[in-house]
């Protein structure tokens, strides 16, 4: 196997793994067959992920699924939609256009070649799609009842507040089109994205690593330096500072938008000031 063949699904999502078991490798070995950087400079630089590892196509398809389904649930389930409008500000349309969903438990499908089923947990769904359109990933806004509650606490855990899909891909969020945005505003978090694209014309793309820690592919990183302006809106927390460091590192074309004191995020702008004075805020930076 060589190299350059390296691009199936495996159950886990991580093409290392799957070259470490066919060879009998250790990590780093594996790193230098398929030519990634070593581990080290992984840790140094926390930028980029070699290869964009995209689930199956009974993944897409299966997931896909889920993703129609849960959208259909939202739209009948008025407490949902109260708070993705009223504590998220998101408008209908950009609920129907980002097919925001809801499950009611836990969604599970078979998929080829996975050796669990592949789930989607009950909360409110964020599919993610990457830069060709293929969808990779269901963000969830989990629920927990009172017994997993108390099964975190035993275990002196916080319940991770959002979990993806297992066997998921790699890829920023888009909350506009960036391919033809001169204009790319980063954020952390998907809501964030959808809520400010709200207030932008079509010249800007909000877009969101969805984690602090997210490592960009080679594809992304040359697209958003490929613009004429890139924003960054990091959270005003410890994360968010080290998100911003790392960042500037690689795209030193980048400024930065500065929050008012004592504001997390960009939903927290908009619940702080109303819609009115965001939109001036928005106004002033873009």
């Amino acid at each position: 196997l060589a190299p350059e063949e390296v691009f199936v699904f495996t159950p886990k999502g991580d093409v290392i793994n799957l070259v470490r078991k066919l060879h009998n490798l250790s990590y780093s070995e594996a790193l230098k067959f398929i030519g990634a950087p070593s581990q080290s400079a992984y840790k140094s630089t926390h930028t980029v992920v070699t290869r964009v590892i995209t689930p199956s196509i009974d993944w897409q398809q299966q997931v896909g699924r889920g993703v129609v389904m849960c959208a259909k649930v939202l739209s009948t389930t008025q407490s949902k939609t109260s708070y993705l409008t009223t504590v998220r500000g998101l408008t209908m349309e950009t609920i129907r256009n980002a097919k925001l969903g809801y499950a009611r438990n836990d969604i599970c499908f078979k998929v080829a070649g996975a050796e669990k089923d592949v789930c989607i947990r009950k909360g409110i769904t964020i599919p993610r799609y990457n830069l060709s359109g293929q969808l990779v990933n269901v963000n969830v806004r989990c629920e927990y009842n009172q017994s997993q509650l108390d099964y975190y606490e035993s275990k002196g855990k916080k319940p991770p507040k959002y979990v993806g899909v297992s066997g998921y891909g790699v890829s920023m969020y888009c909350a506009g089109n960036v391919k033809i945005s001169p204009i790319v505003v980063v954020v952390e978090g998907e809501f964030d994205a959808l809520l400010m694209q709200q207030f932008v014309d079509r010249n800007v793309c909000v877009v969101t690593m969805g984690a602090s820690g997210y490592k960009f592919s080679q594809e992304e990183i040359e697209l958003i330096k490929s613009k004429k302006n890139v924003l960054r809106c990091f959270d005003n927390d410890d994360a968010g500072k080290e998100a911003d460091k790392t960042f500037t590192q690689i795209f030193s074309n980048s400024s930065r938008i500065e929050l008012p004191a004592g504001i997390k995020d960009f939903t927290e702008l908009w619940q702080a000031v109303g819609t009115r004075a965001t939109q001036q805020f928005v106004n002033s930076l873009v």
